[in-house]
């Protein structure tokens, strides 16, 4: 069982902001079944098997089954040759090996927080791996070759609609604080899942 051991790259640009991606390796996170599951409506078909290869759409059971390590979350690309799921799982291995198993990291199923031998929780941290190109190679590129982009694009800042991003974790933090209610939360996440 892979984690969902995100890729996440940055470059600087020609505008004021930089290039930023940030993307898991899996087609969904855990983070998200557990909204499914506040909001009582079943996953999608085919994001999730148990250990028998079957599909799994209930996220309280995903939930279990994710922590007692009989369920998987699938990598991008799905499941099998057909639709390339073995690209997502190449993606995920690689992230896996350089930023846990070259660092002494836990990894595969010990980020589901127990070991294989005791079922103790994992006292090892989860790491990262970070490859810093910037300075010698991009910025010196950039600042003589002063890269601009020649494709047009519509900038979003200019397209008068709100748009936000959350950090994870976020809603869950308001419920337990109290300073929203769970009925306006759970509103909001069906429109924004569900939309």
């Amino acid at each position: 069982m892979l984690g969902t051991n995100p890729l996440t790259y940055g470059a600087p640009t020609d505008e004021e902001f930089p290039f930023l991606m940030d993307a898991a390796t899996s087609i969904i996170q855990r983070g998200k079944v557990e909204v499914y599951r506040r909001i009582k409506k079943p996953l999608p078909n085919g994001l999730i098997i148990s250990s028998n290869g079957n599909s799994k759409t209930d996220p309280e059971i995903v939930l279990n089954k994710l922590l007692n390590r009989s369920a998987a979350l699938l990598p991008l690309g799905g499941e099998g040759e057909a639709t390339s799921g073995y690209k997502g799982y190449g993606y995920a291995t690689l992230a896996e090996i350089l930023s846990a198993a070259l660092q002494d990291g836990i990894f595969l199923r010990d980020t589901a927080g127990i070991t294989e031998n005791d079922k103790s929780k994992v006292t090892k941290a989860v790491v990262g791996f970070i490859l810093n190109l910037v300075e010698k190679y991009i910025k010196p590129l950039i600042d003589s070759k002063k890269l601009k982009s020649k494709y047009n694009y519509i900038d979003i800042r200019d397209l008068n609609i709100e748009i936000k991003m959350y950090l994870n974790g976020y809603f869950s933090n308001i419920i337990k604080n109290g300073s929203s209610s769970d009925t306006q939360i759970r509103t909001y996440l069906d429109q924004l899942l569900l939309n």
